[in-house]
């Protein structure tokens, strides 16, 4: 699973660093993973949101922007931030096994 499966449509730059850094701080724990998807939880900047990378290559996030975009195509960090930690294997960068 890479970033390029989940973006149909391009997204700002600044949703991509934003999500980079939730994810470089350690931002994104595992919370399920089913045979129909990943369940994430994100910290975002005032609450921690929950996030679902499903394997019909659709994703949803309990934020405001994830809620309005749900199912179009439209990316907010908490997701950007589960997609790299999926996409590292459940690691946070420079960590090893």
């Amino acid at each position: 699973m890479e970033l390029d499966d989940y973006h149909p449509m391009p997204f700002s730059s600044s949703i991509y660093r934003k999500g980079a850094e939730i994810y470089r701080q350690g931002g994104v724990a595992l919370d399920v993973e089913t045979g129909k998807g990943i369940y994430l939880l994100v910290e975002g900047e005032h609450q921690r949101y929950n996030v679902r990378l499903m394997s019909d290559d659709t994703y949803n996030c309990t934020c405001r922007l994830g809620s309005l975009k749900a199912g179009k195509g439209v990316l907010c960090s908490h997701i950007v931030a589960a997609i790299l930690f999926v996409s590292a294997g459940g690691r946070r960068t420079g960590q090893s096994d």
